[in-house]
């Protein structure tokens, strides 16, 4: 018995601590409601400037007037805590150009993990401070979902997978999207920001098909089922 699911677009990008919170956000909704859902990941740079490299917490931080850094996450890390997400800025030492990294979401995605993979990228970068500018580092992450040929491959792209990247964020810029993360559900209805466990289970208490499954008899085979 199959139920057509949500479709729900999540903007993000991996540098963003609220993007990690309000991914894990959703995933929580979606196991406490059973709600039917198709995340689909686009893909959005806050620092496309940045160097490859990448640069330097304090130095990010310090052009935009701070010089507390574990001040300026102090609300993100209590959200993430609540997630029993680990957001330790006094680890994660540079802020990365993400561009590569989304080239091998993407290819994760392909492959129906994309979330996953997701998941491990954010959760290495945040919480053990892993340098997201090293391949060598992208390979040891991903290991359990792509192989070190595809990561290589996919890192080394400057075609296919940068442009499919590009694209997709043009897409996402066109629709003047201001925040990250941003929900675009059932390709109409805009969410912007982590908003909490209650708003989230309500959209998909209202919006997402549930299948709830009884004793049945198939349709097409005739043969009856006791749960």
């Amino acid at each position: 018995m199959k139920t057509e699911a949500l479709q729900i677009d999540l903007i993000y990008d991996i540098i963003c601590p609220w993007c990690y919170v309000g991914h894990q956000r959703l995933v929580n909704a979606i196991k406490k409601t059973n709600a039917q859902v198709q995340i689909h990941l686009i893909p959005f740079q806050i620092r496309p400037n940045l160097p490859e490299s990448g640069i330097s917490i304090q130095e990010y931080w310090e052009a935009k007037g701070v010089t507390n850094v574990l001040e300026a996450y102090e609300k993100v890390i209590e959200a993430g805590e609540s997630e029993n997400l680990d957001i330790n800025p006094n680890k994660f030492s540079r802020i990365p150009n993400t561009l590569k990294i989304h080239q091998v979401i993407l290819k994760a995605e392909e492959k129906g993990v994309g979330l996953e993979v997701l998941h491990v990228i954010q959760t290495a970068y945040f919480t053990k401070g892993e340098d997201l500018t090293a391949l060598n580092n992208l390979i040891k992450i991903t290991k359990d979902f792509l192989s070190e040929e595809e990561v290589v491959d996919v890192w080394n792209d400057d075609s296919q997978y940068k442009n499919a990247v590009l694209t997709k964020e043009k897409q996402a810029k066109a629709l003047y999207i201001k925040a990250v993360p941003t929900y675009i559900v059932a390709q109409k209805h805009r969410v912007s920001g982590a908003v909490s466990n209650f708003t989230l289970v309500d959209m998909l208490n209202q919006l997402a098909p549930k299948e709830i499954i009884g004793d049945f008899c198939d349709v097409e085979t005739g043969k009856c089922e006791t749960l």
